[in-house]
């Protein structure tokens, strides 16, 4: 017999060198190396021997399949082909690995030949997933807009693929409805390890570093945590901070109709501003905002007030970088105080102001610079910051 014959061309590869020396105990060990190689890259998962075997063929969703594992029979045809592939291991690798064992010709070709029957059952093997079946349940026009529908869908990704689906959905954002793609993004962010997210940033940051689309900028903020905005590319963060902050300067709300006139493209910034690169930037247009007056045109100043106070006050602390100056941090802090506070002798601007000073918890520290401001200066009308004088008042109680 020519075994050369017998078997696959890439095994016959894989053992000819001992082979052809008659090193038959090693080229036994190749081609079960060989098998090994197989079904890392079929399964596309790390690990070796007995281990491996399990991770590709056990448990109740392996990720290899050589039926379509749904009856009894299907699934005890699986569970000994796993067997017999631990057995390889054990009985035979493992044995030549420790152990000096002189093989001669024929127990190598039973061995080498059994294994190539091996790798041609885990050649036809089917992985369960398929990355273009599951795309067809996302994209799903009955997709169910909750968490607990994203997170079964999600739950359906092997690990080595989630990264994948995430550039696929992105890559697709503009064909699904906003609220399913916020749910199935978040899912499956939830479930990456966060040292492997590089392919999808950098396919984000590509993408940012370009598109001249609103609508795209808008579906990538949606989507993208501001805890992960960091690690998109300098460039690609850069280029759409400077287009946000351009935006807010535009932006205009109107209480009356509840509607934002202009910068809707620049109240995505939210949730972002805590890692912007643009911080020095942002707090300049937030000022500017916040200390204009009726010579702009009265309508123009409220709506100003109105867009910053609708979208933007909680968000004024994170635009002081702790890293700056801390005579500029600090100049910069009572600055905004002062915005924040001043009376107009508007009263929509006023009531503005105090509702949101209520609705809204600012951090320790500007309450006290609030506090500190109203009483060193007067500011109309009286009772505007009573809530923050009374809480003055209770701290200064010594019991």
């Amino acid at each position: 017999m020519n075994l050369q014959d017998e078997i696959r061309n890439d095994l016959w590869i894989a053992i000819e060198k001992s082979y052809v020396s008659k090193i038959y105990n090693s080229a036994i060990l190749d081609a079960i190396h060989f098998l090994s190689d197989q079904i890392r890259e079929r399964a596309n998962i790390d690990g070796d021997g007995a281990s491996l075997v399990g991770q590709a063929f056990g448990g109740d969703n392996p990720p290899l399949r050589i039926n379509k594992f749904q009856t009894e029979t299907e699934r005890d045809e699986q569970k000994g082909l796993e067997q017999i592939l631990r057995g390889i291991y054990q009985g035979i690798r493992n044995p030549r690995s420790h152990n000096q064992i002189e093989d001669g010709q024929t127990t190598a070709d039973s061995i080498i030949l059994f294994i190539n029957f091996l790798s041609n059952l885990i050649s036809k093997s089917k992985e369960p997933f398929s990355l273009e079946e599951w795309k067809k349940k996302v994209f799903d026009k009955d997709f169910v807009d909750s968490s607990r529908y994203a997170d079964i869908l999600a739950s359906e990704v092997p690990p080595n693929k989630i990264v994948e689906a995430l550039v696929e959905i992105y890559r697709n954002k503009s064909t699904i409805r906003e609220d399913s793609l916020d749910y199935i993004f978040s899912s499956l962010l939830a479930l990456a390890a966060k040292d492997k997210l590089d392919d999808l940033f950098n396919v984000i940051s590509d993408n940012l570093r370009s598109t001249e689309d609103e609508t795209e900028i808008r579906l990538t903020l949606r989507i993208l945590h501001g805890q992960f905005w960091p690690r998109i590319n300098e460039a690609a963060r850069l280029r759409v901070e400077n287009k946000l902050i351009k935006d807010i300067n535009l932006g205009q709300y109107n209480c009356e109709t509840d509607k934002c006139i202009k910068g809707h493209l620049g109240t995505w910034a939210q949730g972002f501003i805590t890692s912007f690169t643009l911080k020095s930037n942002l707090y300049n247009m937030f000022l500017k905002k916040l200390t204009g007056s009726d010579s702009q045109g009265k309508d123009k100043y409220i709506y100003e007030i109105n867009y910053v106070a609708n979208y933007f006050y909680t968000e004024l602390p994170n635009t002081i970088d702790p890293s700056t100056n801390k005579y500029i941090s600090d100049s910069r802090k009572h600055d905004l105080v002062k915005a924040i506070i001043k009376a107009s002798s508007n009263s929509e601007a006023i009531t503005l102001r105090k509702e949101f000073l209520k609705k809204y918890n600012l951090p320790e520290e500007w309450i006290k610079l609030i506090i500190e401001e109203i009483e060193t200066n007067e500011y109309p009308p009286s009772d505007l910051f009573d809530e923050y004088k009374q809480k003055k008042e209770e701290e200064d109680i010594p019991f």
